[in-house]
Protein backbone atom coordinates (compact mmCIF):
# COMPACT_ATOMS: atom_id res chain seq x y z
CA UNK A 1 0.00 0.00 0.00
CA UNK A 2 1.62 3.22 -1.11
CA UNK A 3 -0.81 5.79 0.19
CA UNK A 4 -4.46 5.53 1.13
CA UNK A 5 -6.97 7.76 2.83
CA UNK A 6 -9.37 6.74 5.56
CA UNK A 7 -12.37 8.67 6.81
CA UNK A 8 -13.72 8.49 10.35
CA UNK A 9 -16.87 10.06 11.76
CA UNK A 10 -17.26 11.04 15.42
CA UNK A 11 -20.30 11.72 17.60
CA UNK A 12 -18.34 14.14 19.78
CA UNK A 13 -16.36 17.07 18.35
CA UNK A 14 -14.04 17.09 21.38
CA UNK A 15 -13.01 13.48 20.71
CA UNK A 16 -12.50 14.28 17.01
CA UNK A 17 -10.24 17.19 17.95
CA UNK A 18 -8.25 15.03 20.38
CA UNK A 19 -7.75 12.37 17.68
CA UNK A 20 -6.76 15.13 15.25
CA UNK A 21 -4.14 16.54 17.64
CA UNK A 22 -2.69 13.12 18.45
CA UNK A 23 -2.40 12.19 14.78
CA UNK A 24 -0.88 15.56 13.94
CA UNK A 25 1.68 15.21 16.76
CA UNK A 26 2.71 11.85 15.29
CA UNK A 27 3.35 13.30 11.85
CA UNK A 28 0.10 12.50 10.05
CA UNK A 29 -1.68 15.19 8.06
CA UNK A 30 -5.28 14.80 9.25
CA UNK A 31 -8.09 17.08 8.10
CA UNK A 32 -11.07 17.91 10.34
CA UNK A 33 -14.35 18.47 8.54
CA UNK A 34 -18.11 18.30 9.07
CA UNK A 35 -19.98 15.48 7.39
CA UNK A 36 -23.74 15.09 7.82
CA UNK A 37 -23.60 17.50 10.80
CA UNK A 38 -21.04 15.33 12.57
CA UNK A 39 -17.30 15.91 12.91
CA UNK A 40 -15.17 13.72 10.70
CA UNK A 41 -11.49 13.14 10.25
CA UNK A 42 -9.81 12.47 6.91
CA UNK A 43 -6.40 10.81 7.30
CA UNK A 44 -3.79 9.98 4.67
CA UNK A 45 -1.76 6.94 5.68
CA UNK A 46 1.38 5.43 4.22
CA UNK A 47 2.77 1.92 4.67
CA UNK A 48 3.05 1.01 8.39
CA UNK A 49 1.20 4.10 9.58
CA UNK A 50 -2.17 2.43 9.01
CA UNK A 51 -2.37 0.50 12.28
CA UNK A 52 -1.65 3.53 14.48
CA UNK A 53 -4.09 5.73 12.58
CA UNK A 54 -6.89 3.18 12.97
CA UNK A 55 -6.24 2.66 16.66
CA UNK A 56 -6.00 6.36 17.50
CA UNK A 57 -9.21 7.27 15.68
CA UNK A 58 -11.11 4.31 17.15
CA UNK A 59 -9.80 5.00 20.66
CA UNK A 60 -11.48 8.40 20.44
CA UNK A 61 -14.80 6.93 19.33
CA UNK A 62 -14.33 7.28 15.58
CA UNK A 63 -16.31 5.09 13.22
CA UNK A 64 -14.64 4.10 9.97
CA UNK A 65 -16.76 5.36 7.08
CA UNK A 66 -14.65 4.67 4.01
CA UNK A 67 -11.23 4.03 2.61
CA UNK A 68 -9.64 4.84 -0.71
CA UNK A 69 -7.49 2.53 -2.84
CA UNK A 70 -8.38 -0.56 -0.81
CA UNK A 71 -11.46 -2.30 0.54
CA UNK A 72 -12.02 -2.41 4.30
CA UNK A 73 -11.16 -6.12 4.62
CA UNK A 74 -7.83 -5.71 2.83
CA UNK A 75 -7.07 -2.59 4.86
CA UNK A 76 -7.70 -4.36 8.18
CA UNK A 77 -5.65 -7.35 7.03
CA UNK A 78 -2.79 -4.99 6.18
CA UNK A 79 -3.04 -3.33 9.60
CA UNK A 80 -3.61 -6.41 11.76
CA UNK A 81 -2.74 -9.41 9.57
CA UNK A 82 -0.36 -11.98 10.96
CA UNK A 83 1.61 -12.37 7.73
CA UNK A 84 3.39 -9.11 8.56
CA UNK A 85 4.73 -10.28 11.93
CA UNK A 86 8.05 -12.07 11.69
CA UNK A 87 9.17 -14.22 14.60
CA UNK A 88 12.75 -15.43 14.30
CA UNK A 89 12.91 -19.22 14.53
CA UNK A 90 15.65 -19.13 17.18
CA UNK A 91 13.27 -17.43 19.65
CA UNK A 92 10.59 -20.12 19.35
CA UNK A 93 11.71 -23.27 21.13
CA UNK A 94 9.51 -25.22 23.48
CA UNK A 95 12.07 -28.03 23.90
CA UNK A 96 14.49 -26.20 26.17
CA UNK A 97 15.97 -28.25 29.00
CA UNK A 98 14.25 -27.67 32.36
CA UNK A 99 17.18 -25.75 33.88
CA UNK A 100 17.96 -23.59 30.83
CA UNK A 101 16.18 -20.43 32.03
CA UNK A 102 17.79 -20.66 35.47
CA UNK A 103 21.41 -21.13 34.42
Amino acid sequence: MDQSAILFQFDDSREAEMAFETLKDLGYEPVLQELADKPSLHIHVENNDLTSALEIAQAHGGTLLETSKMDVGAMLDTAYGMEGIRIPAHTVNEDWPAGYAHE
